[in-house]
């Protein structure tokens, strides 16, 4: 059996969280499921975006010199949607803002275990 690789160990536990409000909520809208779907597909963007931005960082001259901003933008927009999904009362969108709004922390202890240096120089997600 082929050894699952870190990103699609990270997208399944994203879409076990994103799925688990539906189990404890009495009503779930199409809203809901749709905001769930988007929010997923947005953490694989991210993941990505994520991923490139380590590379940058590594590079002795980045080819992308504002690379570092990536994490303020990201947590700001984290946090504003995390803020707009409350008000929403869109439950599983909250769950996965707050995993996005973790990646982050995540990726950087992560990387403390298994440095770049490690990986091949490409990566195939």
């Amino acid at each position: 059996m082929k050894k699952w690789r870190m990103y699609q160990k990270e997208s399944l536990v994203v879409l076990a969280v994103l799925i688990a409000p539906f189990f404890i909520t009495k009503h779930v809208s199409l809203a809901e499921i749709i905001a769930a779907i988007a929010v997923f597909f947005t953490f694989q963007h991210a993941a990505i975006a994520d991923r490139m931005q380590e590379r940058q960082a590594a590079m002795t001259v980045p080819d992308v010199e504002c690379h570092w901003k990536s994490i303020y933008y990201f947590c700001a927009k984290e946090a504003l949607w995390v803020t707009f999904f409350i008000m929403s009362h869109s439950w599983s969108a909250v769950a996965g803002a707050v995993i996005f709004f973790c990646y982050p922390f995540w990726r950087k202890f992560y990387r403390k275990c298994v440095p770049l240096n490690t990986m091949p120089a490409t990566i195939t997600l």
